[in-house]
């Protein structure tokens, strides 16, 4: 999973994963049982970095079966304002011609 050039050269530095990297890690945890050791030696990262790694993920899961949220929170869209305003327009049309 490391890649060399992206891995520390010393014990103080620090280097990033991707997101797909972070995911690749959990899941070969979770469906593989690659033991969290093996993991964290593997991707020069503590147990402790693993561990908040797989509750992002787990809760980044809940959120994919949460119901979808409709559009009508933002407002109308831009069709709905035009009709809006082409039925004031007709109302107002009306009373003028009476």
């Amino acid at each position: 999973m490391t890649n060399d050039s992206q891995a520390p050269s010393s014990r103080g530095e620090r280097w990033h994963c991707s997101a797909a990297q972070k995911v690749a890690l959990v899941t070969r945890h979770l469906l593989d049982k690659d033991p969290v050791s093996d993991l964290c030696d593997e991707a020069s990262i503590t147990p402790k970095q693993f561990h908040q790694r797989q509750k992002q993920f787990l809760e980044g899961v809940a959120a994919a079966f949460e119901p979808k949220k409709s559009g009508k929170l933002a407002g109308p869209s831009p069709v709905e304002r035009r009709a809006a305003h082409l039925e004031q327009w007709l109302a107002l049309k009306q009373r003028s011609d009476r």
